[in-house]
């Protein structure tokens, strides 16, 4: 599901930057002991962003659940007691049934309600049927169903952005886990750099005792010393934050450090920009939900434009109820009632209906050009990906070979200061240029892993999409 780890052409990153023992953190906790993919199967389960976008989902299949239930049969309890009168007359009026309403697609509206009355000492039993029908504006299907299209548009709109979201958070896990790795390995090269500098200096020391080496020369070395220590301190509060960040994306306690082992090998990514980026237009989901959101418009757009017609609506009523005391069938006939009518409630003129289809006009080309501005982001961001991609391959290259000049001229330097023929200005330069090569490499290396995924990101490779 998720890239497959990287290997190194020529060896791992502690043959290129040199062995050491890294000082280690006392943790506060318990540490969690995770590997690359175990941190991201948990962040998969665990990460808050991606549990609310979940939740979106869910939220999406209830509004798409509310919307077809117009078109449920739908059955209603039908209560109704009261009393009225006036001067001397007085009565009371009990009904107890059930009311049966089914809404179609087509814009029709059945009701039936079968029922019992008792008004004063009368029993009737009959049943009431109403058929409701609009005309012009309410016949169309499209119009009708508006409510579930949109509600499914807003589903497949929520299951995307699921669908980004575990991009992101697999991508954020993994930066967040290599910046861990970043700052343990800076701080085992910084307590490698602490140790070689406190060499040099009580070097320095002894040699001044005995007159082959000036106090200048002590003074290069503390001050290169301290310099060494603080950075190995802040490193050591990096690293802290490091873990922190990671905790939080992982929903894990802060009480509790994250320790991450993530391979720091690589294998070279070939880079064929404009094969990744007709990769990248066929898999970003992006642009799958930029063409939802065309076609959602272009349905808004019809269905506003139906709107603008007169709402004129078709009625036909049935009544018939009868007394239930022992009459003939053809007098309980005599009470059904039925009525036919047109009405309608429409603004003549309809400005707002007409105003809201030029909205929807415009919001169409809106869309439009948005689709097309995405096109040329995601053109963007592969290409950037591939260029970081690009730098970080050849400073790793770069500074693999400093290293060696680095180490050649710290050792010629510390030949040179051992017999007394040089001071230990080059001795410390030549280990202030070791210490950075190795720290570049460090931050080269994990660079060119990360941009590797973010590559992949980019294209839409990064996990598979949703069927």
């Amino acid at each position: 599901m998720i890239l497959a780890c990287l290997a190194v052409p020529g060896g791992s990153l502690a043959a290129a930057a040199g062995a050491g023992h890294a000082l280690e953190l006392e943790p506060a906790g318990p540490a969690i002991d995770l590997n690359l993919e175990q941190a991201i199967n948990r962040a998969l389960k665990a990460n808050r962003t991606l549990l609310d976008a979940g939740d979106r989902v869910a939220f999406g299949e209830l509004s798409l659940q509310r919307a077809k239930s117009q078109f449920e049969l739908k059955i209603f309890p039908a209560v109704q007691a009261g009393l009225s009168g006036g001067g001397d007359d007085q009565s009371d009026l009990i009904s107890v049934g059930l009311a049966f309403e089914k809404k179609f697609s087509y814009g029709s509206l059945v009701r039936v309600e079968p029922g019992v009355e008792r008004l004063d000492d009368s029993l009737s039993l009959g049943v009431r049927a109403s058929l409701t029908q609009p005309l012009l504006r309410g016949l169309n299907q499209e119009y009708n169903l508006a409510p579930i299209h949109q509600a499914e548009y807003e589903d497949r709109r929520y299951r995307r952005n699921l669908h980004l979201v575990r991009i992101n958070v697999v991508l954020d896990t993994i930066r967040r886990c290599y910046e861990v790795v970043r700052q343990r390995e800076m701080l085992r090269l910084n307590s490698e750099s602490v140790a070689r500098l406190t060499g040099f200096a009580e070097a320095a020391k002894a040699k001044e005792r005995i007159g082959l080496a000036s106090p200048l020369d002590t003074y290069r070395a503390m001050i290169q010393l301290r310099s060494a220590q603080d950075a190995y301190e802040a490193t050591r509060e990096a690293l802290g934050r490091a873990r922190d960040n990671l905790s939080i994306l992982l929903a894990y306690p802060l009480d509790r450090p994250v320790e991450v082992q993530a391979p720091l090998s690589y294998d070279l990514i070939p880079l064929d920009l404009d094969e990744q980026i007709d990769i990248a237009l066929k898999n970003r989901s992006e642009l799958g939900q930029a063409q939802d959101d065309i076609l959602d418009a272009q349905r808004r757009s019809r269905i506003d434009r139906h709107r603008t017609l007169p709402d004129i609506k078709l009625s036909l009523t049935f009544n018939n109820f009868g007394p239930l005391d022992g009459s003939t069938r053809d007098s309980f006939l005599e009470q059904s009632r039925w009525g036919i009518g047109l009405f309608s409630e429409t603004d003549l003129r309809r400005t707002s209906e007409k105003a809201e289809y030029q909205q929807s006009l415009l919001n169409l080309k809106i869309t439009r050009r948005a689709r097309t501005t995405l096109e040329d982001e995601i053109f963007r961001q592969v290409k950037s990906a591939a260029l970081n991609l690009r730098r970080s391959e050849k400073a790793i290259d770069l500074q693999r070979a400093q290293i060696e000049e680095a180490k050649a001229g710290l050792a010629l330097a510390r030949a040179k200061f051992k017999w007394g023929r040089g001071s230990n200005f080059d001795l410390i330069q030549a280990e202030s240029d070791l210490r950075r090569a190795e720290l570049s490499l460090v931050s080269a290396v994990i660079d060119y892993i990360v941009g590797g995924y973010s590559l992949r990101a980019a294209m839409g490779t990064l996990i598979d999409q949703p069927g």
